[in-house]
């Protein structure tokens, strides 16, 4: 069986309210921040 705190996470309505927003915001972050790497590295190579 899976570990129960890992399927209660998956299961429960509050822990879903609680890590929808963590998880866009962290997804949302991790984006621009490769986004800024990204524009370094062309930038770097175009000039």
């Amino acid at each position: 069986m899976y570990v129960p705190s890992i399927g209660r996470i998956f299961m429960t309505a509050e822990s879903m309210m609680f890590n929808g927003p963590v998880l866009i915001a962290g997804l949302v972050l991790f984006g621009l921040a490769w986004g800024f790497v990204i524009l370094k590295i062309q930038g770097g190579e175009a000039e």
